[in-house]
């Protein structure tokens, strides 16, 4: 297989795969030419696919999930609550298991769902 890349006069040249990234002179009129890296082929994959590698996982049953958070809370050794004022830290929603996680978690750290969205970064 080769790469096929042009010179600055035009003369379109063939070179071999181990020789990209490098530079050479054209053998016609001795200017000097990069050789391109060869693209990449582009692989479209469906969402079924993409589920079909994440795996089965079933969230939990939302009202368990719930009376858990709730029979698990005690206001006096949360972690969350500092201060006086009570301030809590940011949090955010799990889209799947609706749990409460860290806002700067990208992963649910309850039903493994990566979750990071572009304003986590």
């Amino acid at each position: 297989m080769s790469i096929k890349c042009v010179c600055k006069n035009g003369h379109v040249l063939h070179v071999k795969d181990w020789q990209a990234g490098k530079v050479g002179l054209c053998p016609i009129c001795r200017t000097k030419v990069r050789v391109p890296w060869p693209a990449k082929k582009h692989v479209d994959i469906s969402e079924d696919a993409i589920l079909h590698l994440l795996g089965d996982n079933p969230p939990p049953d939302r009202k368990d999930s719930i009376q858990d958070t709730v029979d698990d809370f005690d206001m006096f050794s949360d972690t969350s609550l500092s201060g006086i004022h009570r301030q809590t830290t940011p949090k955010k929603c799990c889209d799947r298991c609706n749990q409460e996680v860290p806002a700067g978690t990208h992963i649910c750290p309850h039903c493994h769902t990566y979750i990071a969205s572009l304003k986590d970064f």
